[in-house]
């Protein structure tokens, strides 16, 4: 089945130093987690908006 929301998450979704950037829309949610240094280390994302996972993936620091 699936889920009546549909999520996508990469990178370390629960280190408790990141700041989190939220846009939500109709269309979906593309929250993005950066440290310190402004580096994307985490990311979530939902609905229609799971087509940028894909770029978001490539930014990701590890």
């Amino acid at each position: 089945k699936t889920p009546d929301l549909p999520l996508h998450l990469a990178g370390d979704t629960r280190r408790d130093d990141l700041t989190w950037n939220i846009v939500a829309a109709k269309e979906g949610l593309v929250a993005k987690g950066v440290d310190a240094e402004n580096q994307l280390r985490a990311f979530v994302v939902s609905e229609d908006k799971m087509k940028e996972a894909f770029a978001l993936l490539k930014q990701l620091v590890s």
